[in-house]
């Protein structure tokens, strides 16, 4: 499910993207990233030292990070080309604008709450320190972050490449948000009968 959801926020990020931008290579985390060979030696390592039930555990966090940590990178590249087709397009300006508003009010708390879980999922697990587990994903981020910036991003500002945005944003802002509401965090610790147990149902079951 989590990879499930990862894919779909990606394959969103991907449509409201490309609605405004120029065709461009992709050019994916590779061999040549700077950060990818500290990831993986952490990643083994992590893997040698944790048991199966705190792997578990890690593994949602790092699904969710992704997810929202996608969606981020989404939002201000789709920002940035709301602007620039603002700019370009006077009369369309006021329309866009309210998409973007519109796009943003939706996804933002959800966001938020999940940036909020995911604190609390480190927070609360003892089988790592949490600065270790925040500098895992920090690496990560750099590694997403230094693939991310290889691509040459040209907004297209002709009417028909904002129209196209402005109306990708209004097809899709509640698909992003129903996909973000599906990640979820793991309580701990895991006993073999909660071993699925989230974060807000463990909530619901203290109400």
């Amino acid at each position: 499910m989590m990879v499930r959801n990862f894919i779909g926020v990606l394959g969103l990020a991907m449509l409201l993207s490309s609605a405004s931008f120029a065709a461009n290579e992709l050019v994916p985390i590779g061999a040549d990233n700077p950060y990818l060979k500290e990831i993986e030696a952490t990643t083994a390592r992590l893997g040698k030292e944790l048991p199966p039930s705190a792997l578990k555990h890690l593994y949602y966090i790092r699904e969710g990070f992704g997810a929202t940590r996608v969606v981020l990178i989404v939002r201000k590249d789709v920002e940035a080309a709301a602007k620039a087709c603002g700019k370009a397009n006077p009369d369309m300006k006021d329309a866009i604008n309210a998409e973007f508003d519109g796009w943003a009010t939706e996804v933002d708390p959800v966001v938020k709450e999940k940036q909020k879980l995911m604190d609390q999922a480190i927070k609360t697990q003892d089988y790592a320190k949490p600065k270790e587990i925040r500098d895992y994903l920090t690496l990560i981020e750099k590694a997403g972050d230094h693939a991310n910036n290889q691509i040459d991003k040209q907004v297209v500002t002709t009417p028909e490449a904002c129209t196209k945005l402005k109306d990708s944003m209004a097809t899709t802002k509640g698909v992003v948000k129903q996909l973000l509401s599906d990640v979820q965090f793991l309580v701990w610790p895991l006993p073999e009968d909660r071993a699925k147990t989230t974060i807000e149902e463990d909530r619901k079951k203290q109400d």
